[in-house]
């Protein structure tokens, strides 16, 4: 696991950087660390999403949240500013 790997994450690939496996509570797990994305990522996969455009997740705190499209919309605005989002 000493390569990079790239995620495809709806259309835009992204590094992940430094993925190695870790024992946690007697499991071997896969942690992996990631560039911070210069733009808005929506996530689609399996058809599982809720809208259209995929699903917008933004970390919080040691967990992942899901946020409605108004409140995704409103982080877009403060967190990428000019990306169009209005």
């Amino acid at each position: 696991m000493d390569n990079g790997y790239v995620a495809y994450v709806a259309t835009a690939p992204y590094f992940i950087e430094r993925p190695e496996v870790q024992i946690v509570d007697g499991k071997e797990v896969c942690v992996v660390s990631c560039q911070r994305s210069p733009e808005p990522v929506f996530l689609s996969w399996k058809g599982l999403e809720k809208e259209n455009t995929g699903d917008f997740l933004v970390r919080s705190g040691p967990g992942t949240v899901k946020l409605s499209p108004d409140s995704a919309g409103e982080f877009i605005r403060t967190r990428f500013p000019g990306s169009g989002e209005e």
